[in-house]
């Protein structure tokens, strides 16, 4: 009884064309690449730790590497367990690209901004800044958001893609010192007219 279902079974991996050896070499790949791009997670890191000066930077580049590393994998994948031409399968991911940048244009928006960030250096962590409507100290700097902590303790997580929309005030510009204005109400004093001596 058991004999006719491993027959089909047989018969439907066939007809699809598709390897034992090919699903095992796939899996394979894809482990590979969840641990390299582990490890060259925790090395990046690492690295941005130990560097005060470039550690946004370094930061910067952890998502786009394991980017890299996850589209090389689906590429090895995909290219043999379909049997694609090169060409097919460049169009295929060109249509996979055009379908995710139009589902997350915001946060490829927000990716953009903070390479933007990287390169040109508005702000950096413990400026005092005002990004559109929000105002407050630089905190943490991501490639999707810079965080903000208002006058009142608040955080405020905003895009990095609102610099290219917003204005971006610097209150202080990376430096300790920071001149701030303050008004000052004074009271009137009555005046010495209509006393008597």
């Amino acid at each position: 009884m058991s004999a006719p279902p491993a027959i089909a079974l047989q018969t439907g991996s066939e007809s699809l064309g598709v390897d034992p050896a090919m699903l095992v070499s796939a899996a394979g790949v894809l482990v590979a690449a969840y641990v390299l791009a582990r490890v060259v997670s925790y090395v990046l890191s690492t690295a941005a730790e130990r560097s005060a000066r470039r550690r946004i930077t370094i930061k910067m580049f952890i998502p786009l590497t394991k980017v890299l590393i996850y589209g090389t994998a689906v590429y090895l994948v995909l290219g043999p367990l379909f049997r694609l031409s090169a060409a097919q399968l460049l169009a295929v991911s060109g249509l996979v690209g055009a379908a995710l940048g139009f589902g997350l244009r915001d946060l490829f928006g927000g990716v953009v901004g903070g390479l933007v960030l990287v390169v040109e250096k508005p702000y950096q962590i413990g400026d005092k800044v005002t990004v559109g409507e929000h105002y407050g100290e630089v905190t943490g700097i991501g490639l999707r958001s810079t965080t903000l902590v208002t006058p009142d303790d608040t955080a405020v997580v905003v895009p990095n893609d609102a610099m290219f929309t917003s204005n971006v005030a610097n209150a202080n510009d990376g430096r300790p010192e920071m001149m701030v204005v303050v008004e000052v109400a004074v009271a009137r004093t009555p005046t010495s007219r209509g006393r008597r001596r």
